[in-house]
């Protein structure tokens, strides 16, 4: 009989979304974020704006098949470790404690600020709110970096085409790197958001990614709806949806790939930021995926017959050249 039990019990315990917020000694900010570099990156340097006890940043492991991402890091505009489980529940409301969001590394508030003007969402009176950032150098081995991400929120559907639009960004600073307009004349000029939404050059945001209808609380005017914005959205405020039973939040976008030309061997500052907007409710996370911050390697093919050498290859220390 007791086993009968544990085999009925089995599923659902897998299918289980498990968060472990960072004041556990089991997960300090640096292993969380050291854990995203994959093959071709080295990560050193890291700061962040919060103390390891306000639960804002958390590693998360999923063994659900709905849902996408199976191990990473999550950043959270509230309790990280709430997010998990059934969304039958009221919307998750947890803030940041607001000296943490204020004190410390004030580059990410800064930055999601200018992202909120330049879209022309908000005033002068709406400001981010409860702000998670965390700060890195990377080193890349190849001509390319990229990361796999998933953003959500349980401001959807309501709060779609208002100013309480919730935001966040993936800024890379460094060689080569042609810095958005926005950041002209400012103290983050040559800082580039890499979280756009794939064919276009809009933030992924609530108001740039969503079903395309305005919510009960915003109007048409403030959103900018596109074939692709619209293609990346993911409902989840209905039991109907595969993700119900998984994840708290209204909803979420399809794994998205946060990538940008570099120079091989260069060091490139990251700066990862999310925020809540003019209030402190309705959270909002993004999921980034452990491994998936990569750099691409080399690899040329040259007949036997071929002539000539062409080529000269460098790589970092340490490097490794194969020859056949």
């Amino acid at each position: 009989f007791l086993l009968l039990a544990a085999l009925c019990f089995y599923n659902p315990c897998k299918a289980q979304l498990q968060i472990t917020h960072v004041d556990s000694l089991a997960y300090p900010i640096d292993s969380l974020v050291k854990k995203l570099a994959g093959y071709g990156v080295s990560v050193s340097n890291i700061k962040s704006n919060l103390k390891a006890t306000n639960r804002a940043l958390g590693a998360f492991h999923s063994q659900s098949a709905t849902f996408p991402i199976s191990t990473g890091l999550v950043m959270s505009t509230g309790y990280a470790d709430t997010v998990a489980g059934s969304n039958s529940f009221a919307i998750l409301s947890t803030p940041i404690p607001q000296t943490d969001t204020v004190a410390g590394l004030p580059d990410g508030r800064h930055m999601l600020k200018t992202i909120l003007d330049f879209t022309g969402t908000v005033s002068a009176s709406k400001y981010p709110t409860d702000v998670a950032t965390i700060r890195f150098d990377l080193v890349p081995i190849g001509d390319s970096v990229k990361f796999k991400f998933i953003f959500s929120s349980d401001e959807y559907p309501n709060f779609v085409c208002s100013n309480f639009n919730d935001v966040f960004g993936f800024f890379i600073k460094g060689p080569g790197i042609a810095g958005d307009s926005m950041f002209t004349g400012t103290p983050y000029e040559g800082y580039r958001n890499m979280a756009i939404i794939p064919g276009t050059n809009l933030p992924v945001s609530i108001n740039t990614v969503n079903s395309g209808i305005p919510g009960s609380s915003g109007g048409a005017s403030s959103c900018i709806f596109t074939p692709q914005g619209i293609s990346q959205f993911v409902r989840n405020d209905s039991v109907n949806h595969p993700l119900y039973s998984t994840l708290k939040m209204n909803g979420l976008t399809k794994v998205l790939d946060a990538k940008s030309p570099v120079f091989p061997c260069e060091t490139y500052t990251l700066l990862l930021s999310i925020s809540d907007v003019t209030d402190r409710i309705y959270d909002s996370n993004v999921f980034l995926e452990q491994g998936s911050l990569v750099s691409g390697n080399y690899c040329d093919f040259r007949p036997a017959s071929a002539n000539g050498l062409n080529d000269t290859v460098t790589t970092c220390h340490p490097g490794k050249l194969m020859f056949k």
